[in-house]
């Protein structure tokens, strides 16, 4: 394993070799400390050179879908978006904003959720220009992963969360396999604010390409 490889690298050659969807995972890192343990999620763009742990766990997110219908009195869904391309040439797309008095809020939607099928087409094959058009439809059917927090108190003893069946031997697997992988390039972030979501609006957002 290369030690510039980012988390999302990990993420992304451990479940190809196991064929789960990297989207739906993440990276969880366990250190000991004393007799205690320490669990931390450390985001994608993260080195693997930069980290400190124990041991690393591939970890099924927390995956839900959101169904909401634009009120046409307001024309507004009460929520923001930012997005990047990561390195493994993937849209993704945030929830920046939501406004508490909005119809997003009381549906559940949250800061920090990733969009990751939007409209029943996934976010990470789309370019912006699309992206805009499904946002800007009347109906929005989002499905999210939401990350856990990204510590968490220390405990006593054994880690105490449970990795899925064959979670340690995928990640094994990977290390075992891929350590001669190439690193992606890095993270081309964009930012994307909707019209119809009650921000302030550029008149133009481009994607870099590349």
């Amino acid at each position: 394993m290369r030690r510039d490889h980012t988390v999302a690298d990990v993420v992304s050659l451990a479940c190809k070799s196991k064929q789960l969807d990297p989207s739906l995972h993440c990276l969880r890192l366990h250190r000991c400390l004393a007799q205690n343990v320490e669990v931390r999620t450390p985001t994608p763009s993260e080195l693997l050179h930069d980290l400190l742990y124990d041991e690393l766990e591939v970890f099924l997110l927390n995956v839900f879908t959101l169904h909401m219908t634009r009120p046409v009195c307001t024309g507004d869904f009460g929520f923001a978006v930012t997005g990047h391309i990561d390195g493994q040439r993937n849209s993704r797309i945030f929830v920046s904003e939501v406004l508490s008095d909005g119809l997003a809020f009381s549906e559940g939607l949250r800061p920090g959720d990733e969009i990751v099928v939007l409209n029943g087409r996934g976010v990470s094959t789309l370019d912006l220009g699309l992206i805009q058009t499904l946002f800007a439809e009347q109906t929005l059917q989002l499905t999210l992963r939401r990350d856990a927090p990204s510590t968490s108190p220390l405990t006593s003893g054994p880690s105490t969360p449970t990795p899925l069946p064959n979670q340690s031997q995928l990640l094994q697997d990977f290390l075992d396999t891929h350590h001669r992988a190439k690193s992606t390039t890095g993270e081309k972030a964009y930012t994307h604010i909707l019209t119809h979501m009650h921000m302030h609006t550029p008149s133009t957002v481009s994607l870099p390409k590349g």
